[in-house]
């Protein structure tokens, strides 16, 4: 396998090199300004009021609509990337429940800033 080109989808992704080199980069999630802040209350809505709403309507409970806005809190937080470990490897995605993702570094085509509309739709 040429290691400057990426593996075949269907070969398998193994985690090779010295891990014990590696640095682990935790997520900081901050607002920089209103439009961040505007933004990254979008998910919420989507995510966490709308369903709640549907639930507190059709079961006419508060109480249930409550319970689903912490039901999902904790599914998110619990699944949601909370840092990555780089290493000579590759990258490691951690989360607190969940398989954490290992990307190699042949597979990586490039590195760049994202700009905050692909934070926002992708991220």
């Amino acid at each position: 396998m040429n290691p400057y080109e990426p593996p075949a989808a269907n070969e398998p992704v193994e985690s090779e090199g010295d891990e014990s080199d590696s640095v682990t980069i935790n997520v900081a999630p901050f607002y920089l300004d209103g439009f961040d802040l505007v933004a990254g209350q979008l998910p919420g809505l989507i995510y966490l009021w709308i369903p709640a709403g549907l639930v507190a309507w059709f079961t006419n409970s508060l109480v249930l609509g409550g319970a689903t806005i912490a039901f999902m809190i904790g599914s998110i937080l619990l699944f949601t990337i909370r840092g990555i470990e780089i290493s000579s490897a590759g990258l490691r995605f951690r989360r607190l429940l969940g398989h954490p993702r290992f990307l190699p570094w042949n597979r990586v085509v490039r590195i760049a800033e994202a700009t905050r509309r692909e934070v926002l739709i992708h991220g």
